[in-house]
């Protein structure tokens, strides 16, 4: 099963077997899109994994730091902080990084 837990993913059975032995609530179908999130907020990811996703999620957070950043919801465009934590919400960045770097100097790129 090892070999198909890659990039903060993990299979269906995994999650049905292994999660609740490490202490993590999973709710599927509704948390299956947050996965990477959850195992990074658990400390679950293998060290490749956490330096992907995290990245990933920076580059993600850096992007709607942009002057005058919307995000287009169904009708309605939101823009500033409700745009931002919207987008940051899809993308799956987890909360407690989005804390941080929020705080930290605009140059903090840790």
């Amino acid at each position: 099963m090892a070999h198909y837990a890659v990039s903060g993913k993990r299979p269906y059975f995994w999650w049905l077997l292994e999660s609740e032995k490490l202490g993590i609530t999973f709710h599927f179908p509704r948390d299956w899109d947050r996965q990477e999130a959850i195992l990074y907020e658990h400390d679950w990811l293998e060290p490749d994994e956490r330096e992907m996703l995290l990245k990933h999620w920076r580059c993600e957070f850096d992007h709607t730091q942009r002057p005058g950043f919307t995000l287009q919801r169904g009708t309605t465009l939101l823009q500033g902080f409700a745009a931002r934590r919207a987008y940051l919400q899809v993308c799956g960045v987890p909360k407690s990084l989005v804390l941080k770097w929020e705080a930290a100097p605009p140059d903090d790129a840790a």
